[in-house]
């Protein structure tokens, strides 16, 4: 069983090594405890909801395509990378001084991942062995661990390619609150305004468009767009 000081974290954020410096966008209730919400969320609610909506859905999408595997499998093999590393990580490090002490991670346990997968024993034991059988993680004694060596350079680019679409989105995200705080107004079109009506734009901010892949058709010569009115 796992003592109290070696308690595993139930959730990745307990597993840092040290805490995110305050911005100043954000504030906690000394009293409660309770996160002090930046204004700027509830007025562009809709447009911030979007753009994290579509990056996650994104990235679950892309590795499940480029890993060939599916969600839970996912989830496993990060769960036993993080895991495997986050008791490595030097105490009160941040940033680049965060670097694992020791090469090699820690073998991680079935029950843990268990406990914070919050999968079934068997289904995550079976996911684990197809996982191990693929190459990706090797099982000892004391449990399963990341095989360093299936890192390869398609691994490698693909998380190279993740990282561009996730600061992308940061980027982004950070535009659509730097404009709500400039023009209010212009989110209250969304849940914390009302519902949009008709005709009405839901922001004035940087646009969100849905990458599905597909070029956009255009309409044949001397006919309107779909949706034009004008005729």
């Amino acid at each position: 069983m796992t003592s109290s000081r070696e308690r595993l974290p139930h959730t990745l954020s307990e597993s840092r090594p040290a805490a995110a410096p305050d911005d100043g966008d954000s504030a906690h209730n000394g009293q409660s405890g309770q996160e002090t919400r930046d204004p700027r969320y509830d007025q562009a609610f809709a447009a911030l909801s979007f753009v994290m909506n579509r990056h996650f859905i994104d990235h679950l999408l892309r590795s499940m395509r480029e890993l060939d595997m599916d969600a839970e499998s996912l989830i496993l093999l990060g769960l036993v990378s993080h895991l495997g590393l986050a008791r490595l990580m030097t105490p009160g490090a941040a940033g680049g001084d965060a670097a694992p002490s020791r090469r090699e991670p820690q073998p991680v346990r079935l029950r843990d991942l268990t406990v914070v997968s919050r999968l079934p024993r068997e289904t995550t034991r079976r996911k684990l062995v197809r996982l191990r059988d693929a190459g990706y993680l090797e099982q000892r004694a004391r449990g399963w661990i990341l095989l360093p060596g299936r890192i390869d350079e398609r691994i490698r680019a693909f998380n190279y390619q993740t990282l561009r679409r996730l600061l992308t989105t940061a980027r982004e995200l950070e535009a659509i609150l730097v404009q709500a705080g400039r023009r209010p107004a212009a989110f209250m079109d969304g849940p914390a305004g009302g519902a949009a009506g008709p005709g009405k734009a839901l922001s004035s901010g940087p646009p969100c468009p849905v990458r599905t892949g597909r070029r956009t058709s255009r309409a044949p010569h001397g006919r309107p767009p779909p949706g034009d009115s004008s005729r």
